[in-house]
């Protein structure tokens, strides 16, 4: 079971920002998605090129208690997919607020059609305890940043480029 604390509970407070409020997990599993289609076709995707397409979250944990996780971030279109990243999470207890955040850069070379954001993240905690003494999720966040053709490259997100060619 999942529960939305607000503020967190048994946590540091979160960095000033336009939430005060988390989901907190519980002893069992349990994960989100979200799906963001970004409703524009291959044509219109080249004319904004080069781009990157980002998404970070916060992760905590309470004083008194560990958790386990996952994060997921898919760049997708059709039927193929292009994993950006994928993260197992550990956390000791008294681990406060600690960004991830992943980066695919998308330089208009192949025709992608559509494209479809696609993140989970999920934990429970450590100990079996009954309550939400789990892994807590605020201010995931998914965006496209639009680039100059001479722009330098993301240095605070970890970049994949995105590419669904065969491997020759």
């Amino acid at each position: 079971m999942l529960v939305v604390e607000s503020p967190p509970v048994g946590t540091g407070s979160l960095p000033v920002g336009l939430t005060n409020s988390c989901f907190a997990t519980s002893y069992v599993y349990i994960s989100l998605s979200q799906e963001i289609s970004l409703g524009f076709s291959s044509k219109i995707l080249k004319l904004i090129t080069p781009c990157e397409f980002r998404f970070s979250i916060l992760t905590s944990t309470r004083f008194d208690c560990g958790g386990h996780g996952h994060l997921r971030v898919v760049l997708e279109d059709g039927n193929r997919r292009q994993v950006i990243n994928q993260v197992q999470i550990s956390l000791r207890e008294r681990e406060d607020w600690t960004s991830y955040s992943f980066c695919a850069f998308f330089d208009g070379q192949e025709d992608f059609s559509h494209p479809v954001f696609r993140f989970s993240f999920g934990g429970k905690d450590s100990r079996f305890w009954a309550g939400h003494y789990g892994l807590k999720f605020s201010r995931a966040s998914a965006e496209v940043k639009l680039l100059a053709p001479d722009e330098p490259a993301s240095e605070e997100f970890p970049r994949t480029t995105v590419s669904f060619r065969t491997p020759s």
